[in-house]
């Protein structure tokens, strides 16, 4: 979930997570009231996705070591 990734990184980070704070500031939140009255039904395009390769992610440095 968001809130699991936002908690992981906070604690890399070595910060304290806060409920309301992501709350306020989760866009997924913030946008879904608007954008479910604003945006027709999504449609896949089966023509471009059919041509999509999809790449293997990057990994930039070292692995975060689990607790």
């Amino acid at each position: 979930s968001r809130q699991a990734i936002v908690e992981r990184i906070m604690d890399y980070a070595g910060e304290p997570f806060n409920l309301d704070d992501f709350y306020a500031n989760d866009a997924a939140v913030l946008n879904t009231r608007a954008s479910v009255a604003a945006s027709p039904a999504w449609v896949p395009n089966p023509s471009s996705s059919s041509n999509y390769k999809h790449q293997h992610p990057i990994i930039m440095g070292d692995h975060p070591v689990l607790k």
